[in-house]
């Protein structure tokens, strides 16, 4: 009841400040510092509370919480597999249908075509309501991840503050652009790749006055996170090395593939929207019809539940035999295309890492059966590039995903190979599908808006 008392002030103050901004004079460059903390501190937090709601999901559907999903879901009876996501799907549609006001699932897209900057209401709405279903999803063992979810929160809390602070076009998506490097360095550890994410998707701004702000919130997010976390990697993974110059053939070739995948997947989630919709099923059906799906591929491989990092830091230790990562290969493919077209919460980033590095591990396992090449890198080595190629060209942000790939492996000897893999997956990719998966969304929903007024 506190509330509607606490913010009117809070709301006069910002608007002062936001006129203090608009003056563009070197008060309003330290105010507009001093905001860019606070939504650090903002953003940072929220992604570890989003976090911890995931967890506290995951630990209701399931009866426990932690990287070792997979290991603890295989030794349930295949009703306690199945159930949690089908129960997930239908909280889905429910939380979609009465507290997100357009009854989608939201993300970064919305972020960077500036929808976050509504009136401080709507803006609410849209971040809490998707925010939340998307830790259902997850929490349920939906086949997501959580990177869009974070960096919409985050910024929808962005897109407040500068709604209220009356903020120009471009000073406003500057501020989203500092809650969306928050909520990347807080979630991954990783501040050089949120600020990059941010740069490269979100502001489009390389000017040192749009730079500043970015860092400083990315900064401020990654340190909240190392107080809370820890300073440790996402992926504690042996250090890898390039065995030989003759590799660059395979790298290019791992990239060729990776881009092919990463085109694959976009369809494949093209695909399963469309199927859904042409056999006319309410929306509100099609969570649940999507977690019956995923749940029925989990009593085969349960790798396939919820973000899966546990599983990619075993896939990055490399040593599967290639049935086992083609099985699986599989398997998440088409539980990530089930989950995302069947109208789940949830971004595309963290599935995307176990595809690549599981495409990376198979390449690895047959490259030296194959390739002319004296000495190879390992398996290992090789689940580390394609995780980077294949992730890059699904979100269209090479540079942001190969300075990810980085932070979260802690070992940079691999970078000129995971860069060039990268360039070639993203250039395969854009080839093949024309667009990376923000590009494919904004063709669906350009298609599904009505036309505007004619000149």
């Amino acid at each position: 009841m506190a509330a509607p008392g606490f913010w009117p002030p809070v709301a006069a103050r910002l608007a002062r400040l936001g006129r203090l901004l608009r003056l563009r004079t070197r008060s309003g460059r330290l105010a507009f510092s001093l905001i860019a903390i606070i939504v650090g501190l903002a953003g940072g937090g929220l992604a570890i509370l989003f976090q911890q709601l995931v967890a506290g999901f995951q630990k209701l559907f399931f009866g426990h919480a932690g990287a070792s999903l997979a290991e603890y879901a295989a030794g349930l009876p295949w009703w306690a597999v199945l159930l949690p996501p089908v129960l997930g799907g239908c909280a889905v549609a429910v939380i979609l249908r009465w507290l997100v006001p357009d009854g989608r699932p939201h993300g970064p897209l919305d972020l960077i075509d500036g929808q976050a900057i509504r009136p401080a209401r709507d803006g609410a709405c849209y971040g809490l309501g998707a925010g939340l279903a998307s830790a259902v999803t997850l929490g349920s063992g939906g086949s997501a991840g959580q990177e869009g979810p974070i960096v919409h929160l985050a910024g929808s809390l962005a897109g407040v503050v500068a709604s209220h602070m009356r903020l120009r076009p471009a000073s406003g998506r500057l501020l989203l652009g500092c809650g969306a490097a928050a909520a990347i360095a807080a979630a991954f550890n990783a501040p050089f790749a949120g600020v990059f994410f941010a740069l490269e998707v979100i502001t489009l701004n390389y000017a040192l006055a749009g730079i500043a702000p970015v860092v400083i919130s990315s900064v401020t997010g990654a340190v909240l996170s190392r107080v809370w976390h820890g300073d440790t990697p996402a992926f504690d993974v042996p250090v890898r090395e390039i065995a030989s110059m003759w590799e660059f053939p395979a790298f290019v070739l791992l990239g060729v593939l990776a881009g092919l995948a990463a085109a694959a997947l976009i369809r494949a989630v093209d695909l399963t929207q469309l199927g859904m919709t042409r056999c006319r099923l309410p929306r509100g059906l099609r969570p649940p019809l999507a977690g019956l799906l995923v749940g029925m591929i989990a009593l085969v491989y349960p790798q396939v539940l919820g973000v899966g990092y546990g599983v990619t830091g075993s896939v990055l230790l490399g040593g599967l035999p290639l049935s086992l990562c083609l099985m699986l290969l599989a398997a998440k493919f088409t539980a990530t295309a089930i989950t995302l077209g069947g109208g789940f919460g949830g971004g595309i980033f963290s599935p995307s890492l176990l595809i690549g590095a599981l495409l990376g591990a198979a390449f690895g396992a047959v490259a030296p059966l194959l390739l002319p090449v004296p000495v190879f890198s390992g398996q290992g080595a090789y689940a580390v590039i394609g995780m980077g190629a294949l992730t890059g060209a699904v979100l269209g942000a090479p540079v942001s995903t190969v300075l990810m790939v980085f932070e979260l492996t802690a070992d940079s000897r691999l970078m000129v190979a995971v860069l060039v893999a990268t360039m070639v997956a993203v250039q395969v990719c854009d080839r093949v599908a024309g667009h990376s998966f923000f590009g494919w969304q904004r063709a669906q929903r350009a298609a599904m808006s009505p036309p505007g007024p004619s000149g």
